[in-house]
């Protein structure tokens, strides 16, 4: 009889660790990316649902597929048993603008030309001249306000076109005549060259 019960309460006792076992089943998925031969493998519960994003420089990514050929989406699937998983990517699409730097005298330089990603914050470089101010980059060539400012963000082709002012100077001339009543002292005189 004691025999009997404890075959019996061994018996149980296997029937509960299957039980719980078979409960607990866990699988791995294999997630080939795709690229650079770069493989991870992580481990669900039965009936899980796979919550892997991967990241990928310059592509946004896909999904997941159970083909290499990458027909078949793996969708909301859950896991069942070990599988393999292949990533689809999709490269990123970026636009990119032509920003045209217009000097905007006789004789200068050939207009610059800076390829930029649109949206991207510009700030164009400050030209020198001989004799000149700059007073910005304008928009249109007949400088109507507001002139471009630094940072703008660029989201389109873009022709920048720059306004120089002839700077002024000044030579003072000074005269010490003291004859007859017209006599000047002292005065200065200032002519524009």
């Amino acid at each position: 009889m004691k025999k009997t019960k404890l075959t019996l309460l061994l018996l149980v006792v296997a029937m509960l660790v299957l039980t719980l076992c078979a409960c607990q089943q866990t699988y791995d998925v294999t997630f080939e990316l795709g690229y650079d031969n770069k493989t991870e493998v992580k481990t669900y519960d039965k009936g899980a649902k796979v919550d892997f994003s991967p990241t990928r420089t310059d592509y946004d990514f896909g999904g997941w597929f159970k083909d290499e050929a990458l027909t078949q989406p793996w969708g909301d699937s859950v896991v069942e048993a070990d599988v393999t998983l292949y990533a689809k990517w999709t490269p990123k699409t970026t636009t990119q603008v032509t920003v045209t730097l217009d000097y905007n005298y006789h004789g200068a330089p050939s207009p610059k030309q800076e390829t930029i990603t649109a949206g991207t914050a510009y700030t164009p470089e400050v030209p020198q001249r001989t004799n000149y101010d700059f007073l910005g980059w304008f928009t249109d060539s007949s400088f109507s306000p507001p002139p471009f400012s630094n940072g703008t963000v660029v989201n389109e082709d873009i022709t920048l076109y720059a306004k120089p002012q002839l700077r002024r100077r000044t030579r003072a001339y000074g005269c010490q005549h003291s004859q007859g009543r017209n006599a000047v002292r002292g005065k200065s005189y200032e002519r524009r060259i």
